[in-house]
């Protein structure tokens, strides 16, 4: 704010720049421990995102309404994501659930596991997932890059299914 003066209690002080401003953002990060690709929070400064959305949506449906997929424990399960938006990348979490990459944009890569996977722009990427014998619910979670928008996709255990009356 030109020819303003300054607040008379911090005579020193100066508007922060974007640049200066940090605040707390989830990246990817590899873990040479586990060998897998994790979730990690840093404290860098914010993205210079142009686009605002109030809601994402997975198969025509947002996060209050999640698709949810039956799957029987101990099967496994390729799921296909597809970076669809115009100008948003996503961060794909499988939370518990652990996923391995077999393929991105219809190539075969080296397997790799990890439960945290970017998803660029109009990329396609294929993870393999094993449901675990416990069973049990498990949301992947994509998570708008810049922002604290999500969405979701669930897998669940199948529940026995009693025969129809005829």
């Amino acid at each position: 704010m030109k020819g303003k003066q300054q607040d008379k209690g911090m005579p020193n002080s100066k508007p922060m720049s974007m640049s200066e401003q940090k605040e707390s953002l989830v990246v990817q990060q590899w873990d040479a421990a586990s060998k897998r690709l994790i979730a990690q929070k840093v404290q860098a400064p914010p993205p210079d995102v142009d686009v605002k959305y109030d809601a994402l949506l997975a198969n025509r449906r947002t996060i209050d309404n999640p698709q949810v997929l039956e799957i029987k424990p101990g099967q496994s399960v390729l799921l296909r994501l597809i970076g669809a938006a115009s100008a948003t990348n996503f961060f794909i979490d499988t939370g518990k659930l652990d996923a391995t990459i077999v393929a991105t944009d219809g190539e075969d890569v080296q397997p790799l596991k990890g439960n945290f996977f970017q998803l660029s722009t109009a990329q396609r990427l294929d993870l393999l997932v094993t449901i675990p014998e416990t069973g049990g619910v498990f949301p992947v979670l994509a998570l708008a890059e810049g922002s604290t928008l999500q969405q979701a996709c669930y897998s669940r255990r199948r529940e026995p299914k009693f025969p129809r009356e005829h």
